[in-house]
């Protein structure tokens, strides 16, 4: 048999390879060492092929998909995706230069409100003005789920090397690889306000998604790297989000 064997220079992983070559098979290793190393494969190298690369962030290659048509929450991607195939299909024949970006989970100052940092600020808000001590946080899922935040700021940025210098009928993802849980985002959010904070699940609403962290390989190809950490961000939106809660429509619990 032929495997694929992803996480490959971790310790388990590396094991797994041993073994799978123990019993006459041919191997793929593939990692990107970000937790292992190859040196547990240095005495098996010459027997396995070595792939590096990383099957956690998303890259631009990945299919498209609508799981649910019935789903309304499906009907902004599925309108992105509508978008991405004219844009590709005109554009190869009519246009002389037709990029599209991917943003990935974009904040930053009056971002709206129906998002998860502004709402987890001003429900943070509200109940540091209530409680004392360690706030008990309610949110949708267990607070497991991860995404990837860009200050709008680096967004514009890398956006401008992509409209610069992206390749005619590239796609390039526009965010950042530094991945986190919704529970640090949250815990991140309280020591804005000095407070301690314990997560109180709640179930997830159908489609909601468990993972999201984009590859930004490309972009970085063009010349750019994120500079404006969660830290930095969060300490210019959560002011104005404070600064402007009467205009929010849905006066957030």
């Amino acid at each position: 048999m032929r495997y694929l064997v992803t996480g490959a220079s971790g310790f388990i992983g590396s094991a797994l390879v041993r073994a799978l070559l123990k019993n006459g098979n041919d191997v793929r290793a593939l990692d990107n060492e970000s937790r292992g190393s190859r040196h547990r494969l240095r005495d098996v190298e010459s027997q396995i092929v070595w792939m590096d690369g990383d099957v956690r962030p998303t890259d631009e290659t990945v299919a498209l998909s609508i799981p649910d048509p019935l789903n309304p929450r499906y009907s902004y991607g599925g309108g992105k995706i509508i978008s991405e195939l004219l844009t590709l299909n005109y554009g190869r024949k009519k246009l002389q230069r037709a990029v599209i970006f991917r943003p990935h989970n974009v904040y930053g100052p009056d971002m709206g409100w129906e998002h998860v940092i502004p709402q987890l600020t001003l429900r943070m808000h509200k109940l540091c003005q209530k409680t004392k001590g360690t706030v008990v946080l309610p949110i949708e899922g267990t607070g497991e789920e991860t995404r990837a935040f860009v200050f709008i700021d680096d967004l514009i940025a890398e956006l401008m090397k992509v409209m610069e210098k992206g390749e005619h009928l590239g796609i390039y993802n526009i965010g950042t690889e530094d991945e986190m849980s919704i529970k640090q985002l949250a815990e991140e959010i309280a020591r804005f306000f000095g407070r301690d904070v314990r997560i109180a699940s709640r179930e997830l609403k159908p489609g909601g998604t468990l993972r999201r962290c984009p590859s930004i390989k490309r972009i970085r190809d063009l010349g750019y790297a994120p500079t404006v950490s969660l830290k930095q961000g969060l300490a210019a939106t959560i002011p104005w989000y404070l600064a402007n809660a009467d205009k929010n429509p849905a006066r957030t619990s």
